[in-house]
């Protein structure tokens, strides 16, 4: 009996000391956790929205035109400041709409960030290309393919470009009264790709030539002054075409190539005094900035003379930006100019 006794005792005791322990254990941890929330950072202003979707709905239907999506931004701006977080497709986004936020981006990718696609979007690209690759590897395959868009590169298409752009003229603009403009330059476009062998994607490139002879149509005294300033075909005159460049480039601050993009955290960061978590997303749209008035004068003008000075950095935005600014810019760029040249 006295056995009996003492065993329970020697039981009783050893709950309470495990009981005891635990609960000194929770205590322990709760107050760690309590100076660990105190001290840190709080998360970017704005709203999750609904569990789950978030703001899909509202934000997709805002991406539909470049008026929705410069207007949805100008009234999470308002509401929440220049930086502000939302959840879009499940994902938990902080949008960065200043020049500030948007060298952030750039300039810490591969450090605190990679570039991140929805997955429809890598599926389309595939897992081995330039735009989706990220870190040593992206770095790898830029190395190797920036040799077919070097300036030395640059001089052996130009002729073919030309020859190229001779050829179309003659062929499907000669002695035609009217044209349909994507159609046509779809022809010329394509030629000029698939005669470089590389697999570029000339369809941003067609709406932004056809959108240039919208603008210069549209606007007489841009006709004259590019009719009347450009007539080379070197790479040094290519480089002197400023005023047809200005055309182009106004027509793809109005009408970009790409409107944003995202990147990845790749570790717990801190920001313009916010704590943005590991795994969240970074969301930079360039339609903010091309139509603020702060960094373009009467935005909504077509002014080609307002590009004979540079913007400030980090607001004009047409082809990306950082390591994986736009591969083919350059060879684009060539490819527009010659084509407006010989249209006018």
């Amino acid at each position: 009996m006295a056995t009996s006794w003492n065993g329970s005792a020697e039981e009783s005791h050893m709950t309470l000391i495990t009981a005891l322990a635990f609960t000194v254990l929770w205590l322990l941890w709760s107050i760690s956790s309590y100076f660990r929330c105190r001290n840190r950072l709080p998360l970017p202003p704005g709203s999750f929205g609904f569990p789950v979707i978030g703001q899909t709905v509202e934000h997709l239907l805002a991406l539909r035109t470049a008026d929705g999506i410069r207007q949805w931004m100008q009234k999470q701006v308002d509401r929440h400041g220049p930086l502000f977080r939302f959840r879009f497709v499940g994902y938990p986004m902080v949008m960065m709409s200043q020049p500030e936020g948007n060298k952030f981006i750039f300039q810490n990718e591969g450090l605190s960030n990679h570039i991140f696609w929805p997955s429809h979007i890598s599926t389309m690209f595939g897992p081995h290309a330039v735009i989706t690759q990220s870190g040593e590897r992206h770095k790898l395959v830029r190395r190797h393919l920036n040799r077919f868009f070097d300036r030395t590169a640059m001089s052996r298409y130009i002729h073919g470009v030309n020859r190229n752009a001779i050829r179309h003229f003659t062929n499907h603009w000669q002695g035609k009264e009217q044209l349909v403009a994507l159609d046509i330059i779809n022809f010329f476009t394509g030629s000029c790709v698939w005669n470089l062998a590389l697999s570029l994607e000339e369809g941003p490139l067609i709406v932004t030539l056809a959108l240039t002879i919208f603008y210069i149509a549209k606007n007489p005294h841009v006709y004259e002054q590019i009719l009347h300033m450009e007539n080379g075909l070197t790479m040094e005159d290519i480089s002197a075409m400023k005023y047809t460049w200005g055309a182009i480039q106004e027509t793809l601050r109005l009408h970009p190539v790409l409107t944003g993009s995202y990147r990845k955290t790749v570790t717990d960061l801190e920001y313009e005094g916010y704590h943005i978590p590991k795994d969240w997303l970074f969301n930079w749209n360039s339609q903010h900035s091309h139509y603020n008035p702060k960094y373009f004068k009467d935005p909504f003008k077509f002014d080609p003379s307002r590009w004979e000075k540079r913007p400030p950095p980090f607001t004009y935005l047409p082809f990306g930006g950082g390591v994986h600014l736009c591969l083919g810019y350059e060879f684009a760029r060539m490819e527009m100019l010659i084509f407006i040249h010989h249209l006018v």
